[in-house]
């Protein structure tokens, strides 16, 4: 299965989990005017917002409620008044643009459909440009996820299936050219994986059986057989 970086984790974690401990103050107030997004759940008459605040009086989580119950786009602050979540809602549920960030800037925007992850993710390096892209559906990895540096290079694609590394994963030299390329099926290698030197000659080749390397051979970067050993007895 798919392991998230603990960074990605711990945005994530904060859409499963509500805070700890009793609020130190909370208040409602009413909302006169509304200047949500078009992709919020509609019927946003009527909200109110219950504000929860810290020993300082910060505001760190603003709950829009219609009939005591979340709706709309809910807020939270750390005790520095950055923002860290902007989780929408509808009917009590999770649904559609979720957006998580450190220390007040954008690390990942996902979406849900009742309360399940479903559609793209991105997430961000903290010079704004795009670390990874994805698509979840019901809740697992699934079609093409990739990898970038935070130049913007691809360093990475992979193809999932219900959550399993499914078909061909490639990684990438910074300058584009190929590095190397696997065939997985439910996250084991199978047959031949081949990794390539700059100038794109075969630098190793390694025979995959039940997700072991039982035959490799090894390559300089002019083409030149330079050892081989085999890892099955049968061969």
């Amino acid at each position: 299965m798919l392991e998230i970086t603990p960074e990605i984790l711990e945005q994530l974690r904060l859409v499963q989990q509500q805070k700890e401990g009793p609020p130190k103050k909370e208040s409602v107030q009413s909302l006169e005017t509304s200047t949500l997004e078009p992709s919020l759940p509609e019927n946003l008459t009527d909200i109110t917002f219950h504000t929860v605040e810290n020993d300082q009086g910060n505001v760190i989580q603003k709950i829009p409620l219609k009939d005591g119950i979340p709706h709309g786009m809910m807020e939270e602050f750390d005790d520095q008044k950055d923002l860290v979540c902007q989780i929408f809602f509808d009917q009590g549920q999770k649904n559609g643009l979720s957006i998580f960030y450190i220390k007040g800037q954008k690390v990942v925007e996902t979406t849900f459909v009742k309360d399940i992850l479903e559609g793209p993710f991105v997430t961000y390096h903290t010079n704004g440009q795009i670390n990874t892209t994805g698509t979840y559906t019901h809740g697992m990895m699934d079609q093409e996820f990739c990898i970038y540096d935070d130049q913007g290079h691809l360093l990475k694609k992979e193809q999932y299936q219900s959550g399993y590394k499914e078909g061909l994963s490639q990684n990438f030299y910074p300058n584009g050219t190929l590095y190397e390329e696997v065939l997985f099926s439910k996250d084991i290698p199978v047959g031949d994986s081949k990794t390539y030197h700059m100038n794109q000659s075969l630098m190793m080749l390694k025979q995959y059986k039940d997700g072991m390397v039982i035959y490799e051979e090894v390559y300089d970067d002019r083409g030149n057989l330079i050892e081989k050993k085999s890892m099955d007895s049968q061969k």
